[in-house]
């Protein structure tokens, strides 16, 4: 008997047919993959598992009892939780808070038991190995940190189908290691697991079999030992997978762009400082925690950064906030970003053009923007990008997680930022997208953009970057120029975290 089944699943929106006839079953004790480019369709089954939204026709069934789940609550109790791609934390309640909504507060004569509050939640986290305050504000945590947070949640709801959609993304390889023990653990006490990921090593190590989604359709449903990377690829791109080979040494470098003296992203006193030249890609490497968001924070101004000194071009420049970095041309795509990058509610046009509205204006004059320069700035990036959306009006909250990140990514490249920091660029990014959005990386940089880059996929930094800074614990512990293995990279990361513990 199959734990979970849907049925010829049917779902649209406006000028979108998310989700056509899509059906599958899950059994007892069963990892299953959910594979597919940004705008397949993932998203849209997931919200209905979730009880988010409602089929337009189709059936789901648990223990092949017919379910309808018209509210979240309703999935919940049905046995189903839901680890989000993007954060849906509350930033201003506690770890433990957070790990409780939903699933009821214990109460001691009537009054919330913080003490039961906390223990339960403190062994939730102790699961995933996670040193982490129960009392802790939210809002105070890594992404990283907060992602581990609900997927400790997602631990306390005795589900028997937990679905996680891009778990590991700002996942350091230790966490990624310790998380996947838990999900094995959880297998053998017959817990289900539909496991959405781009990162196709997870897949093929952790999933007895993929589901494929391609425009709305199931396309396949396959047995993992029976395929290889390369065909998973084809079935999910419709095509075979294309080497990317780095362009780095067709490149040459200008004159340095900027310099940074003086970081200290955790106040410890340990200064650092960081250059980049016209045309080069610096990675930032570390574990989670080592400090690379903190010290671009920092150097646009987010954080206080009392002492330290930028020279943008070889002048002197005070930024004290993200608004005086863009004015100077320093652009960001952020890691967090539902909060820090994305107007959900706003036109993909707006989205594209807010940061360069005086480059749109009807007259230079004229401090009003030119609708017909927008509308056709947004229909090139959306192009350049090819970025999946019925419109350039549609509100941004109703593309994929990956077309969101393409739209964050098109308003730097709209405003010709010189200075281009990338935080986790391809988070929730399909094969594909990633290839076109590496292509644009290699571009800017071609064109001499100087671009930071961080990323918890080393392959992908090692594939990019021309130079590497290593940080652990907000001290820069190694600098490397030119080539340089997978290995020796993380194992400057892992032996400088431990250095620093000991």
């Amino acid at each position: 008997m199959a734990l979970f089944s849907i049925q010829d699943i049917c779902k649209s929106y406006p000028g979108v047919q998310a989700a056509q006839n899509v059906s599958f079953e899950i059994d007892e004790g069963e990892i299953v993959g959910f594979l597919g480019k940004n705008g397949a369709g993932k998203s849209t089954i997931i919200r209905i598992l979730a009880g988010v939204e409602q089929p337009d026709s189709g059936t789901i069934s648990m223990y092949e009892a017919p379910c309808t789940f018209t509210m979240a609550k309703q999935a919940a109790d049905a046995g189903i939780a839901v680890v989000h791609q993007e954060l849906n934390d509350v930033p201003l309640l506690t770890v433990a808070e957070n790990m409780a909504m939903g699933l009821g507060y214990p109460k001691k004569a009537g009054i919330l038991d913080r003490r039961a509050l906390n223990a339960r939640a403190r062994a939730a986290l102790a699961e995933l190995h996670m040193d982490v305050d129960p009392n802790a504000l939210v809002g105070e945590l890594s992404v990283a940190e907060r992602r581990m947070v609900m997927i400790a949640r997602a631990l306390l709801t005795d589900a028997k189908l937990i679905v996680l959609d891009e778990p590991t993304a700002s996942l350091t390889e230790r966490e990624i290691e310790e998380l996947f023990a838990v999900i094995k653990r959880l297998k053998s006490q017959d817990v289900s697991f539909l496991y959405v990921s781009h990162r196709l090593k997870e897949i093929t190590e952790l999933c007895d079999r993929s589901l494929v989604m391609r425009d709305g359709h199931l396309v396949a449903d396959v047995q993992m030992k029976e395929i290889d990377e390369d065909a998973l690829v084809a079935l999910i791109a419709g095509k075979r997978k294309e080497s990317l080979t780095s362009k780095r040494a067709e490149r040459t470098f200008g004159d340095e762009v900027l310099r940074v003296e003086g970081l200290d992203p955790f106040y410890r006193g340990s200064p650092f400082d960081l250059h980049v030249a016209a045309g080069e890609i610096l990675g930032l490497a570390g574990l989670g925690g080592a400090g690379r968001t903190e010290t671009i924070r920092q150097i646009l101004g987010a954080n206080p950064n009392l002492g330290v000194t930028c020279t943008l071009n070889g002048r002197n420049v005070q930024i004290t906030s993200p608004k005086q970095a863009w004015d100077c041309g320093i652009g960001l795509v952020p890691e967090d970003r539902r909060n820090e990058g994305a107007l959900l509610n706003f036109p993909i046009t707006h989205n594209i053009t807010l940061s360069s509205l005086k480059l749109r204006r009807s007259r230079n004059w004229l401090p009003f923007p030119s609708t017909g320069k927008e509308a056709r700035e947004a229909e090139h990036q959306i192009t350049t990008l090819n970025l999946k959306t019925p419109s350039a009006e549609e509100s941004l909250a109703n593309l994929s997680g990956g077309n969101q990140q393409k739209a964050i990514l098109a308003r730097s490249l709209s405003a010709g930022c010189k200075v281009l920091i990338l935080d986790e660029p391809t988070h929730g990014v399909d094969v594909d997208a990633k290839t076109e959005i590496y292509s644009q990386i290699m571009r800017l940089a071609a064109s001499g953009c100087a671009i930071i880059l961080i990323s918890s996929e080393l392959p992908e930094l090692i594939e990019l970057a021309d130079r590497f800074m290593v940080l652990s614990e907000g001290k820069l512990v190694a600098s490397l120029n030119g080539e340089v293995s997978e290995n020796e990279l993380l194992k400057l990361c892992l032996t400088a975290n431990s250095e620093m513990v000991a």
